[in-house]
């Protein structure tokens, strides 16, 4: 009413979805394209599922906004910031190596690099120590894994639920060729985009693609 522009921010906005059901989508677009002197930003971890959103043509926010990916976080980034909130804890690195080791072993992904984190500073607290080690940063890594099984789990029995769509998660995993001769192209290729979509993998390069979560990738790689 003052006339002042405002910016309203979305955080994690593919999962709008999940929470009010897929008609929200419906509704926040016939509210958002009547409002004046209003910009919107929507940020979310998933790039596919966001990708769809907005690129998808039978999704209500079709075109609605520009989309701008977001480069993952610099390893030397990541290692500075890790140090700076141990050393808010009073606890000291072995070495640099430490620091990249825990950013190697989750593949920069943020959720998982903050939860090796967070598992290495409770063993620490566990064991009386103050010093950070990589024999406990790989203590703390499989006791992360522990604490993702029931979401890899859920994960695995969501996308599995057709066969070839986990057949498919498997060779990704392992580095096998995707396309084989027993498999119908096309049934592949929907099995990729059921993938991406739901946000566990994402395309590098042509017929090239990556585990957006690489924990998930050894998780697979275990249970196989």
């Amino acid at each position: 009413k003052d006339g002042k522009r405002m910016v309203m921010v979305f955080d994690e906005f593919q999962d709008a979805g999940q929470i009010a059901g897929q008609d929200i989508y419906k509704q926040m677009r016939s509210y958002f394209q009547l409002q004046r002197n209003v910009s919107y930003l929507f940020l979310g971890s998933k790039e596919g599922m966001m990708q769809s959103l907005f690129g998808g043509k039978k999704h209500a926010f079709y075109r609605f906004a520009t989309v701008l990916p977001i480069p993952q976080i610099p390893e030397d980034a990541w290692a500075s910031y890790i140090a700076y909130k141990f050393k808010e804890k009073d606890i000291e690195i072995s070495s640099d190596y430490v620091l990249k080791e825990i950013v190697r072993l989750a593949g920069g992904h943020p959720q998982d690099t903050m939860l090796i984190c967070s598992e290495a500073f409770y063993t620490l607290l566990e064991a009386g120590e103050k010093k950070l080690s990589s024999e406990l940063v790989r203590i703390a890594y499989e006791r992360a894994i522990i604490t993702l099984t029931p979401v890899f789990d859920e994960i695995l029995d969501e996308v599995g639920k057709k066969p070839l769509v986990r057949e498919i998660l498997r060779r990704l995993a392992v580095g096998e060729v995707i396309y084989k001769e027993k498999n119908n192209p096309n049934d592949i290729k929907r099995a990729i985009d059921q993938l991406i979509v739901s946000a566990v993998i994402e395309k590098e390069s042509r017929g090239k693609y990556k585990f957006i979560e690489p924990m998930l990738q050894e998780y697979i790689l275990r249970s196989y």
